[in-house]
């Protein structure tokens, strides 16, 4: 039997030392955004609240709110009925689900608004819809509220589906057997368990479209808090975006707060994750935090003979150009460079992302203060828009890199943004899979092995291979689709992918091949992560241990 004991202290203590140095680094950008606003208010509170009182400010903060207020209601409305029908058909297949929660996380809104743009905009356009919409949403504000709806409605619905797997059917039946009708099945049942997917779905739908300064741009708006901001710093006046940088925070913050009990990771999973007296689990304390880190090292020490590889590619490309005529015109060409360097920084966005995520999942999991701590501190960060990140880390970048390592501290600034983007999804990852072997399966061990005791290292190295792809993935993809912190961090956006398929100025052929290798990337790395976390560690170590027993008799 296992205990309930905390996790490590060793564990524990270091991940608060981490998650402290990130939230420091963070903090200090924000107090830097606070301190261009007093600088430009003079010296009194009254100059101070000036700025705020801007109109083009206000009607950018009312417009941003009245677009994702729109769309979360109507996406709500659609999506909860969808999941009702789908929960009782899918069963206990989590795989599909999985799938369409993650597709409209893994693809940039902006590729919806430019494919049903024109059609959702004729759409508007009706007398009928206009008629309805009028004094609430008109114009491109409302085209856009309506794509959000199209984009983000299987994130909600799949949400939603998740939350009501726990649903029992036996007590649904029991309801009705007893006069119950389906609305009080609804709000006596059903709607306790619907209730925190909901929040989930509408949370993640309300951050995003809060945090997006692409989509809008698309359809010609300027006047969002996000794009105005992205407008600013390419005018160079990046102080006169910090009033809008703070009220873009605290939007997403109360975004948050609203969806704390479902956006929080979770502190207790499987029993074994704290606890044991043997020595098999003490020593599982520490190694999911030392596989992490040996990975992490392992695929650092692979980059350097990756990018002595590239430049080998680029070398031949160049001489085989002259020979090749046809090269140039070759649509996928221009986007050639491009690619590389984003998947080469989208591939550190992974490493630091497994790192972080093992060297924090320990204090994460604890059932001390230390680990309520934790969780306040991962939700906090994940609470801090992308778009308020960058523009609080530009002015400090120029500061303090040379000119000659702009690009490569620009880089870095956007790889670590990404990292903590994707930091509450890898924690929570680790934390539900991560575990030691149970004592049933330590027996089950002995018995299959002749008496053989433990777990070797690499054996439990590969029980972890899954969980490690599977954060490596969420990290490369979650640089690939923050294109709206690539327009403003960046000092040449177009050397990312994701610029490349959103720039409308591009020829057709470029864009259609950006868009393309966009969509594949992150896609391909949305479905392989699913499936690589979905892989049961326990299942796969006993049918290894039952297969090689069989060989042996």
């Amino acid at each position: 039997m296992t205990d309930d004991r905390p996790t490590s202290r060793v564990g524990t203590s270091l991940g608060l030392l981490v998650l402290a140095t990130v939230c420091v680094t963070v903090g200090a950008s924000l107090v830097g955004v606070t301190r261009d606003i007093v600088s430009n208010g003079g010296n009194g509170v009254s100059d101070v609240g000036a700025l705020f009182r801007d109109p083009a400010l206000r009607a950018a903060f009312a417009r941003t709110l009245a677009v994702a207020v729109s769309a979360g209601l109507v996406t709500l409305t659609l999506a909860v009925p969808a999941a009702l029908v789908i929960a009782r058909g899918l069963g206990r297949d989590s795989g599909p689900t999985l799938l369409m929660f993650a597709l409209p996380l893994a693809i940039p809104p902006f590729l919806t608004a430019r494919t049903i743009g024109p059609l959702v905009q004729s759409l508007a356009s009706a007398p009928a819809i206009r008629d309805l919409t009028a004094g609430v949403l008109e114009g491109p504000a409302f085209t856009l509220a309506l794509i959000y709806v199209v984009h983000f409605l299987p994130l909600v619905t799949a949400a939603t589906v998740l939350s009501l797997r726990r649903a029992d059917p036996d007590l649904e039946i029991a309801a009705r057997s007893l006069g119950a009708g389906s609305w009080t099945i609804w709000t006596r049942t059903l709607m306790p368990l619907a209730l925190p997917g909901v929040l989930l779905g509408t949370s993640l739908l309300a951050i995003r479209v809060i945090d997006d300064a692409a989509s809008p741009t698309v359809l010609g708006m300027q006047d969002m808090l996000a794009p105005m901001i992205w407008r600013l710093n390419a005018a160079g006046q990046v102080q006169d975006a910090a009033p809008a940088v703070l009220l873009l925070a605290g939007l997403s913050a109360l975004v948050v707060a609203i969806g704390w009990s479902s956006l929080r990771p979770r502190a207790r999973g499987i029993a074994d994750l704290r606890a044991g007296r043997t020595r098999a689990v003490r020593h599982a304390r520490w190694r999911t935090p030392a596989i992490a880190v040996a990975t992490a090292g392992l695929a650092i020490a692979l980059l350097q003979p990756l990018s002595l590889a590239g430049l080998v590619i680029d070398d031949l490309a160049a001489q085989a150009q002259g020979s090749v005529a046809q090269v140039a015109s070759m649509p996928f060409v221009p986007v050639f460079e491009p690619l590389v360097t984003t998947l080469s920084h989208a591939a550190m966005a992974g490493i630091a992302l497994l790192l972080l995520s093992g060297l924090l999942a320990p204090a994460v999991r604890a059932a001390s203060a230390g680990g309520n701590v934790a969780r306040a501190l991962v939700t906090a960060l994940f609470a801090l828009p992308a778009v308020a990140l960058a523009a609080a880390w530009v002015e400090p970048l120029h500061a303090t890199f040379p000119a000659s390592l702009a690009d490569v501290s620009a880089w870095g600034a956007l790889v670590t943004l990404a990292a903590l983007k994707g930091l509450p999804l890898g924690v929570f990852l680790v934390a539900t899979r991560s575990f030691p072997p149970s004592p049933d399966l330590r027996a089950a061990d002995r018995t299959l092995s002749t008496g053989r005791r433990g777990m070797q290292p690499w054996r439990a190295a590969g029980l972890r291979s899954g969980l490690c792809l599977a954060l490596f993935l969420a990290g490369a993809a979650t640089l690939l689709v923050e294109v709206s912190a690539a327009l403003i961090v960046l000092h040449n956006p177009h050397d990312h992918l994701g610029v490349l398929a959103w720039d409308g100025h591009l020829p057709p052929s470029d864009w259609r091949t950006a868009a393309i290798l966009l969509l594949m990337l992150t896609l391909g790395a949305a479905a392989l992560a699913i499936k690589a976390w979905r892989v049961s560690p326990i299942r796969a170590h006993v049918q290894a241990r039952v297969a090689g027993r069989e060989e042996r008799t």
